[in-house]
């Protein structure tokens, strides 16, 4: 019987799997106290690239557990902002923010891969992917 107080984020079924990565996501259903949460693991392949996403009414906190991402970030007006992300270290987006991030240009021997956990502030939110 599945508890209501823990829940594997690495064993959850992949809501996106393919041979560039994978997303898993957990939230109210599986884990109740995420009733306005919920937790999204991102794994990317070398080269590969996350889909350019609008979190519409949500922040997000993300967190690299492994590799080193460049982030691209389109704000209000002419906000533009692209950083390097290495493991161990987090970032933030807020709402109305257009959001993409792929492993960085620069190689690391050890990471072949990126790893990366968020956490946007509601379960609700509206996120968009362009067509």
């Amino acid at each position: 019987m599945p508890s209501p107080h823990w829940v594997s984020l690495t064993q959850s079924a992949p809501t996106f799997q393919n041979d560039l990565g994978s997303v898993q996501i957990v939230d109210g259903r599986a884990l109740p106290i995420l009733s306005r949460l919920s937790v999204k693991r991102v794994v990317l392949a070398r080269r590969a690239i996350r889909e350019p996403q609008w979190n519409v009414n949500a922040n997000q906190l993300a967190y690299v557990v492994r590799g080193q991402v460049l982030v691209s970030m389109l704000g209000d007006g002419n906000e533009f902002s692209s950083f390097v992300v290495d493991e161990g270290q987090m970032y933030t987006s807020g709402p109305g923010r257009f959001i993409t991030s792929r492993i960085s240009v620069t190689p690391r021997p050890r990471s072949s891969s990126l790893s990366a956990v968020s956490v946007p502030s509601t379960s609700r939110c509206a996120t968009a992917s362009p067509p």
